[in-house]
């Protein structure tokens, strides 16, 4: 993940993964073929870990306190420096913040009609497009701002919209 803080992934070697871990290369092809299969296992193992952390939501929390959730979350970004690094800070953090938004989305959906099972995909496609996309947006911008805003008036603000779309989403059970 280090690596991509400098290099898009196409630039990076087998001979710069192996410094950079302090292998040989004969290791290195002994669990991998490319440098590609290295990035599928970190894109693989960063959907598992974020899944984990929206399954850990509760939507009914959600609905409760936004701010409540959004420091939590946040909270378990900070945990894991380099993850959220490679998320918002790689040169590839365009690609993988589209992977982890579509991720997100299903997953909020799938929760979302798990609580309310009137609901449809299709009601809640765009909706919670435009919400899991709008706010991992406006964090990216934040983590490469000047913090001229605090995280706490972040967190209060994308809270006060997150609340606002939830009771569209509300709206459309009604």
């Amino acid at each position: 993940m280090q690596l991509c803080k400098d290099n898009v992934a196409s630039q990076i070697t087998v001979s710069k993964l192996a410094s950079k871990a302090q292998i040989n290369r004969t290791t290195f092809y002994l669990h991998y073929q490319s440098v590609n299969d290295v990035m599928q296992d970190i894109d693989n193992d960063l959907k598992v870990r974020i899944s984990s952390y929206v399954d850990a939501i509760d939507i009914d929390a959600v609905y409760e306190s936004c701010y409540a959730t959004f420091t939590r979350l946040t909270d378990k970004l900070n945990e894991n420096v380099p993850l959220r690094n490679y998320i918002f800070d790689s040169c590839s953090s365009s690609a993988v913040l589209d992977k982890l938004k579509k991720v997100i989305t299903e997953k909020t959906i799938s929760a979302i009609i798990e609580v309310y099972p009137s609901l449809t995909y299709e009601q809640l496609k765009f909706p919670s497009t435009f919400l899991i996309a709008g706010i991992a947006d406006t964090y990216a911008e934040w983590t490469h701002s000047d913090k001229s805003v605090t995280l706490d008036e972040l967190i209060k603000i994308l809270s006060k919209l997150t609340c606002n779309a939830l009771d569209f989403i509300s709206a459309i059970v009604k």
